[in-house]
């Protein structure tokens, strides 16, 4: 993803252009999904949390003074907005199962069940910085938005991959 695109964007958001809003909403929804699906108590919150990122970066951008690394400070809206729907709804969700209703056999339940396991066993930096090489993050990308130095990031994948991995097959040779 070409940064100096989404700062392109964002800077005619802030010009008032609607279809520069369409475009950053098509182009950065996807990406915002997949980062907050473990961040939040409940992933039916999903779509609140990124319509209300959404509405921070139209009415935040006619006050930027740089468009620098937007890409970087929709994700940091996004985690704040996040951090603040779990302070909200974290009762409220407390005695909900995390198995998600719509599957119907037992062996997608159980399949599911591991996985959540597995990445409940991960620390949230360690979640965190898979997500971002799920969205094909670069190392480079991935250390500016963690504040960390991009061989950090190297071994911080390699060791949270490694973990997940051992977590949901058991294996220590992954």
């Amino acid at each position: 993803m070409d940064k100096k695109y989404i700062n392109d964007i964002v800077k005619k958001i802030a010009d008032g252009d609607d279809e520069a809003f369409e475009i950053l909403y098509k182009t950065m929804c996807p990406i915002l999904e997949a980062f907050l699906y473990n961040k939040l108590v409940s992933k039916y919150l999903i779509k609140d949390v990124i319509n209300d990122t959404f509405l921070k970066v139209i009415e935040k951008s006619k006050t930027r003074m740089l468009f620098i690394n937007c890409f970087s400070w929709i994700i940091t809206i996004a985690k704040n907005t996040a951090l603040n729907y779990n302070k909200k709804y974290s009762r409220e969700y407390m005695t909900e199962s995390n198995v998600d209703p719509t599957f119907d056999s037992e062996s997608e339940e159980a399949e599911l069940l591991d996985i959540e396991t597995a990445i409940s066993a991960l620390t949230s930096n360690e979640r965190e910085i898979l997500l971002y090489k799920t969205d094909d993050l670069t190392f480079k990308e991935i250390s500016s938005i963690m504040k960390i130095s991009e061989s950090s990031s190297k071994r911080l994948f390699e060791k949270s991959r490694r973990k997940f991995m051992q977590e949901l097959y058991g294996k220590e040779d992954l």
